[in-house]
C-alpha cells in the first residue's frame, strides 16, 4: 500500500528541519494504519537526520526517536534509508 501525504512546516525552515518532521509525520500516520505483520521503509533523502537519530548520545531528536522504538515493537520490520 503507498500512502501520499503533504503538511507545511512553516514559512522558513531548514532542509534538516523539514526532513525530521517528515519522518515524525510519517512515524505517526505509520503507527496509526500499520499491522504486526507489516514491513516499513521509511526514506529520506537527508543523511544527517539520520546519522542523529543513529547516535544515541545526541538527544535533539529523542521524540523521533522514541517513535521509532515503539513503531519497531509493533512491526515485523523497520528501514530508514
Amino acid at each position: 500500500m503507498e500512502v501520499v501525504e503533504f503538511f507545511a512546516c512553516g514559512m522558513r525552515c531548514t532542509n534538516y528541519k523539514a526532513e525530521t518532521e517528515a519522518i515524525k509525520e510519517a512515524l505517526n500516520m505509520i503507527n496509526n494504519k500499520i499491522s504486526k505483520t507489516s514491513k516499513v521503509v521509511v526514506f529520506s533523502d537527508t543523511r544527517s537526520v539520520l546519522q542523529t537519530l543513529e547516535n544515541t548520545k545526541d538527544t535533539e531528536l529523542d521524540t523521533v526517536r522514541k517513535k521509532l522504538l515503539d513503531l519497531m515493537a509493533r512491526v515485523g520490520e523497520l528501514t530508514l534509508q
